[in-house]
């Protein structure tokens, strides 16, 4: 049996005629996220006859006064003669207008499948730094062919001239081999070269492998093929590289035919060299024990410690949601951690296909695109999202507690002044979502999202043991809390009023633990993680916590 991500790739390589996509318009009750009125996205692309995967987004960073300016493109499933359609917003991602189209000038097939922008950070060959490149899969209606061929844009996006065919492969089939070429990603090597990572299914030894092509003039033209994960009967896809700041690269892709399709990852010292390349790569797992699976994407951004910190998406597992971020913060190296994602989605007709992301010019913020369900069974917007990557005020999040993975929550979802505060498993009510708000003095109050209360210590105390509720703001320093970053992600919280932490008590994994303040012992339990639930604010600049 093939993997069910394999099968959302190929299944939906036979396009549907528009008549039939019309009779499928059926209701489809699925949920974003669990409050949706204040969910921080913007809709990019939006037809009720229109499905879109394959959603790809870039921060022009190389064009003096257009720096700032965000494209996105995608999969349009609408056309004989499909485009890459291409979407600007210069406002952060607040509105978007369609510039132009990434039409298929080369062979007459149309641009179906797979797109991928990329702004060249430097001169390399004849092309000036800043000139934007599109990468994208020409397929014939009959699914006959694929070519794997790049367009330049020399006017931000506007308009698109055809460069060179990457290479070329045999039928699109999505039931059996035949050969296609799949999934272009572009990068710079460690010398400056064009390098394009692609899927590869042309050798007969191997039922699909990841390779790449050298170009040293900028793309016109391209080197021999060299493989870099090639596993037999396992089928490794969708290879994406990031840059990381020690000067190695980072690839992540699926090996669909493993449970799941577990997301592996692999270094190269020149973003060349991938050997052995019979290794599978390292499996990524959470210390929580979450796998993500089918469909990645990965991003580096230079917040979270000394080394920065590691972003890795994928389409699942959903429980029951799917769309968190596995994170690391020691380049690849050591643990693992889940970051919880404002954008949540349901694993059902193809929602959350190959997201991707792109960090802000300033380091800061996150920014992604994702096709989410809009309201109709197999139909599929791009909608826009970012996140910052320190903590905001204005924000709510979830607080994980690191002795335990459980939740801070209010208990039994109590809007009750007094109202015990414990951990629990992770779920998406408002009782485990804490908005953070400023107290003065770089102290900070934590607002329960399902009372308006704030949380406390009890009475006041500043004894070991003191135990933590909510209650009504009242400007007292027991609501105040210091919050400074001890590193991997996790934060102590310290009481103004007692200087002492908050804490799970006795370091508990138990489901409803008690939380109270200890005296600062830098163990697990109390340190916490703190992930982005949504914002009341999503197009203002950030408020961001110093000392993070």
């Amino acid at each position: 049996m093939k993997n069910e991500f394999e099968g959302l790739r190929k299944g939906f390589l036979i396009l549907v005629s528009l008549w039939i996509l019309v009779l499928m318009q059926i209701p489809l009750n699925l949920s974003y996220a669990a409050n949706v009125e204040s969910m921080i996205y913007s809709v990019i692309y939006n037809d009720p006859n229109v499905r879109v995967f394959y959603p790809r987004i870039m921060e022009i960073c190389h064009n003096d006064s257009a720096n700032g300016t965000l494209l996105a493109t995608c999969e349009e499933y609408i056309r004989q003669m499909p485009v890459h359609p291409i979407y600007k917003s210069s406002d952060k991602g607040k509105t978007w207008t369609r510039i132009s189209d990434v039409k298929d000038t080369q062979h007459g097939w149309g641009m179906r499948f797979q797109p991928m922008l990329f702004e060249l950070p430097q001169t390399v060959g004849s092309l000036p730094k800043g000139t934007i490149l599109c990468a994208g899969n020409a397929i014939p209606s009959d699914m006959s062919k694929t070519s794997i061929d790049l367009y330049k844009s020399n006017d931000l996006g506007v308009t698109w001239t055809y460069m060179s065919t990457v290479c070329a492969g045999g039928r699109a089939n999505p039931s059996g081999k035949e050969d296609p070429v799949w999934e272009p990603f572009l990068y710079l090597d460690k010398e400056g070269k064009l390098v394009c990572a692609f899927s590869d299914e042309r050798d007969p030894a191997h039922n699909q492998l990841l390779g790449h092509y050298v170009s040293e003039d900028g793309g016109y033209t391209w080197g021999p093929m060299v493989q870099d994960v090639s596993l037999g009967e396992l089928r490794p896809g969708m290879p994406i590289v990031a840059n990381l700041p020690n000067g190695r690269y980072f690839m992540v892709y699926e090996i669909v035919r493993l449970p799941g399709a577990q997301i592996h990852y692999k270094f190269s010292d020149d973003g060349l060299n991938w050997e052995p390349i019979s290794d599978r790569g390292t499996p990524i797992t959470t210390v929580d024990v979450y796998s993500p699976g089918g469909t990645p994407y990965c991003v580096w951004a230079p917040v979270g410690g000394p080394n920065g910190m590691i972003i890795v998406s994928a389409k699942g597992p959903c429980d029951p949601l799917c769309g968190d971020f596995a994170v690391n913060y020691n380049l690849g190296k050591g643990h693992w951690y889940r970051m919880r994602t404002p954008i949540k989605y349901d694993g059902s007709v193809g929602s959350g296909y190959s997201r991707s992301m792109v960090v802000s010019a300033n380091g800061k913020e996150l920014y992604s695109v994702v096709n989410l369900p809009n309201g109709h069974r197999s139909r599929l917007n791009m909608v826009f999202y970012r996140i910052p990557l320190e903590l905001a005020v204005g924000w709510s999040y979830k607080l994980t507690a690191a002795c335990s993975f459980k939740n801070l929550g209010v208990e039994n979802n109590s809007n009750a002044n007094g109202a015990n505060v414990k951990q629990w498993s992770n779920n998406e009510d408002t009782s485990q979502q804490w908005t953070l708000q400023a107290a003065g003095d770089g102290y900070y109050k934590l607002v329960a999202k399902n009372s308006g209360k704030v949380l406390e210590v009890d009475q006041q105390s500043t004894a070991d043991g003191a135990n933590v509720v909510q209650r009504e703001y009242a400007n007292r320093d027991n609501q105040k809390w210091k919050i400074e970053y001890v590193g991997d992600g996790f934060y102590k919280l310290t009481a103004k009023h007692s200087e002492k932490c908050l804490s799970v008590s006795n370091g508990s994994s138990a489901e409803g633990a008690n939380v109270h303040q200890s005296t600062d012992n830098n163990s697990d339990a109390q340190k916490w993680r703190m992930d982005p639930v949504d914002t009341q604010n999503p197009w203002g600049e950030w408020e961001y916590v110093t000392g993070t």
